[in-house]
């Protein structure tokens, strides 16, 4: 019977997590069976510590949260040193940019940078999973698909609850983080590990970075994975408890409408190049001074525009198959608005007299890389070749 454990008390010098990241969690337990562990007596720096050494043989430590309790249960229980085969930590980012405010630092760090200090230079081996390895593994747009379509165990019932509760999930800035991390706790090979000799900086503009230093204490880390599909595969087959398949064979008729739509989009990349190539866009948006002139910058977006249109009205005669028609509505409610906006916007870039006077002005227009984004996600998923760009740039 498992045991839970916490620590009640905040350490001094430790963050708390914002109330964005906060809102709706309390909806992650809807759906999942009752537990049946109980409280502890024991704190959770000493449960972790108990259970080590009641372990027959040294365990591996999974860290998925900051490391307050872990770097606890090492202070107040040195023999743990022995009692513990190694820590997997997800966190931190060596060679890549952080996602936290400042960019060189990753939240379960940088919520308490002392306790992560406290953990890499213990005697206790180390491995850690940090955004440079997760950054390979974004959720997929077409992961309600795969999960709709697998053998619905408990497991994938819950995650695709989970994926209807939290849409961001499918947003792309989701990433299999602690799920990496639990692949490569288990001994899996699914990532490439270094070993880097690393510090976590305490203090200054870089508090929190998992940087690189010779001083450092030698730490195998997970850099890259090498094989996306196959970690989605493998992961969801574990989860469903049969083997899926990452898509599936197109349909004649859903790979006849991707190829249209790849027809119908193959004029909208050399338009955004010949718009932003434009002398009076690129004065306006990329040259030191931004020197605008509201009418060139109106007729430059108005080819843009046209462009969209043409796009927009040869899609929307399209009959997409039923597989298809959810991303193919998603396709047009986006260049819809894009459609929609073009008077407004040509107006305010026409009057204004500076680009962020255009931006204040001119009416919010989605990104219509989100619109052949998901039509790319979804011929993958059907494994037909073809090539569906809105922006280059974007």
């Amino acid at each position: 019977m498992g045991r839970v454990a916490c620590d009640p008390e905040v350490p001094d010098g430790a963050r708390e997590w914002p109330e964005e990241f906060l809102a709706g969690h309390e909806n992650l337990t809807f759906g999942l069976p009752e537990s049946t562990a109980t409280p502890s007596d024991l704190s959770g720096p000493d449960l972790i510590a108990q259970a080590a050494a009641a372990s027959e043989r040294p365990p591996v430590l999974y860290a998925v949260a900051p490391l307050t309790n872990v770097a606890r249960a090492l202070n107040r229980h040195p023999k743990l040193v022995d009692d513990l085969e190694r820590i997997v930590i997800m966190g931190g980012a060596v060679d890549a940019l952080g996602n936290v405010f400042v960019s060189t630092t990753e939240w379960n760090i940088w919520i308490d940078v002392p306790a992560a200090a406290d953990v890499v230079s213990s005697e206790v081996p180390v491995t850690l999973v940090p955004l440079d390895a997760t950054n390979f593994l974004p959720v997929p747009g077409y992961y309600q698909r795969l999960l709709n379509e697998a053998e619905q165990s408990d497991a994938i019932v819950y995650l695709g609850q989970m994926v209807r509760t939290f849409p961001q999930v499918n947003s792309g800035f989701w990433y299999f983080w602690d799920e990496l991390a639990a692949a490569v706790a288990a001994g899996g090979g699914e990532a490439s590990t270094e070993d880097v000799a690393i510090v976590v900086v305490e203090g200054g503009p870089d508090d929190g970075r998992t940087a690189r230093d010779v001083t450092g204490f030698t730490t195998s880390v997970a850099t890259s994975v090498p094989d996306p599909e196959a970690f989605y595969t493998d992961f969801l087959s574990i989860l469903a408890g049969s083997p899926i398949a990452l898509g599936r064979e197109a349909t004649a008729e859903e790979e006849s409408y991707l190829r249209s739509v790849e027809t119908a989009t193959a004029l909208l990349p050399a338009a955004f190049e010949a718009a932003f190539a434009d002398p009076a866009l690129s004065a306006a948006f990329f040259e030191d001074g931004r020197v605008y002139d509201g009418a060139a910058v109106a007729e430059a977006l108005d080819r843009l525009f046209s462009a969209g249109v043409s796009v927009f009205v040869m899609v929307r005669v399209l009959e997409p198959p039923p597989s298809l028609q959810e991303v193919h509505d998603n396709f047009l409610d986006i260049f819809g608005v894009f459609v929609e906006e073009r008077s407004a916007t040509l107006t305010a870039a026409a009057e204004a007299t500076s680009v962020d006077e255009f931006f204040q002005t001119a009416p919010q227009i989605p990104d219509v890389n989100e619109a052949c984004d998901s039509i790319t996600e979804e011929a993958f998923f059907l494994g037909v070749d073809v090539v569906i760009v809105c922006d280059p740039q974007g």
